[in-house]
């Protein structure tokens, strides 16, 4: 069996095992390389999987599913993101690689998971076992104080690629081209969620899954903000500023229909508005908050599930996605047909412009961001709703400041891992 029939065998094998995650397993896109890259396999911040087969001809089946399985865990920890949030240079992207397989591979011996070679553990680093990779990267002792695997002749792995975090490495492709696609911060986004939708359905119906998963699962797919009850509240204030503005239905009997038996009479409707939601998705919103904890991204595609849950369900939301332009605008009644884009700077003004043109015109418009963002000095034509997805309390000495005519902020309560 050739290296790419082995290497296709091992992700059938790991998909068995770790079935939650099967969508990050098959995302991760196969290029073989040759001597440039020194080790046997690697995966960058696109999720390409390279692979050296002289590197990997000795590693059994077993081997090659257990080190995918390791690489799935760097880029479901966001790695990469987490290693530009701590300002790690390229000169200290190993430093980081040994500090993020330390924080999975202790994870990965506690349930009986196997990788070939010598490979690094906490104990290797001198520090203590359950830790982060923010943690061991601080405390890191020098190289020549650690007995460090080299590597050699396919017995470790000791650069797992950009996934990892660091810079790109020089086997690497760099950005998703036509001539060799990636995934991009959008779609892997929607992976992640997908993954995490599967790990707490698994650990719901079946209980097999590590409590690492299922906690890192439950902060990605959970909203905090109870969505219902707070726009219900906005709804409510909307519709006493508009005259006249209730609804009535025939279609379910009124409470007082006893009083007229002949006269059928309209029963009150509680009145529904047109919601539209703004994401940012600047470059700093791609950051992760603390530890394994999730993004800013994450975070925001949570509290838009609630959303959605809450008011989506028969005519779908607007939703605009926005740094400092309009990357998208899509009508939607799942998470999973959001569309993404962007990464650059930050204007919200931006998106509120774009929602006061949406037809019907919106009359609350929820604003997920990380507060990192200029404000228009004159109020949108509807209710706005901010809510902050940076886990802290917003401070205005810590933020530009927020207009007056903004209805209310909400901080996100993060949950963090145990």
């Amino acid at each position: 069996m050739g290296t790419p029939d082995r290497l296709q065998a091992a992700r059938l094998r790991a998909t068995k095992e770790w079935s939650y995650l099967h969508s990050c397993l098959w995302s991760m896109i196969p290029k073989e390389v040759g001597e440039e890259m020194p080790f046997p396999m690697a995966v960058d911040k696109y999720w390409r999987l390279y692979y050296n087969p002289s590197r990997m001809h000795d590693w059994t089946a077993e081997q090659m599913a257990n080190v995918l399985y390791h690489e799935a865990n760097h880029l479901l920890r966001d790695h990469p993101a987490r290693a530009e949030r701590m300002h790690v240079s390229s000169d200290d992207a190993q430093q980081w690689n040994y500090a993020a397989d330390a924080e999975i591979n202790d994870d990965l011996e506690d349930e009986g998971v196997e990788l070939p070679g010598k490979y690094i553990t906490p104990e290797l680093i001198k520090q203590p076992r359950q830790s982060l990779a923010e943690v061991y990267f601080r405390n890191m002792p020098p190289p020549d104080e650690i007995q460090m695997p080299q590597g050699e002749g396919g017995t470790g792995h000791c650069d797992c690629g950009s996934a990892a975090g660091g810079a790109q490495r020089p086997w690497e492709d760099g950005e998703p081209s036509d001539s060799s696609p990636g995934v991009d911060e959008g779609r892997q986004l929607i992976i992640k969620r997908k993954t995490a939708e599967q790990i707490i359905e698994q650990s719901q119906t079946r209980g097999s899954v590590p409590g690492q998963w299922q906690r890192w699962a439950n902060n990605i797919v959970n909203p905090t903000i109870p969505w219902q009850r707070e726009l219900s509240a906005q709804v409510r204030v909307a519709v006493a500023y508009v005259s006249g503005k209730v609804d009535y239905t025939y279609r379910r009997m009124s409470r007082r229909q006893s009083l007229s038996p002949r006269i059928r009479l309209p029963s009150m409707r509680a009145p529904a508005p047109n919601i539209a939601v703004v994401i940012d998705t600047s470059g700093s919103m791609g950051d992760t908050l603390s530890g394994n904890a999730p993004s800013a991204l994450d975070i925001a595609m949570s509290e838009l599930k609630g959303v959605l849950r809450s008011a989506g369900v028969n005519t779908g939301v607007p939703v605009i996605a926005c740094d400092a332009a309009i990357h998208a605008d899509r009508s939607v009644f799942s998470v999973n047909q959001v569309v993404l884009g962007g990464g650059g700077g930050t204007d919200m003004g931006v998106g509120l412009a774009h929602a006061a043109s949406l037809k019907p015109r919106p009359e609350i418009v929820i604003v997920m961001t990380d507060m990192y963002t200029p404000w228009p000095e004159e109020s949108p034509p509807y209710r706005t709703i901010v809510c902050n997805v940076t886990g802290s309390t917003w401070h205005e000495d810590s933020y530009n400041t927020v207009p007056d005519w903004v209805t209310k902020v909400i901080d996100v309560n993060v949950k963090e891992e145990e």
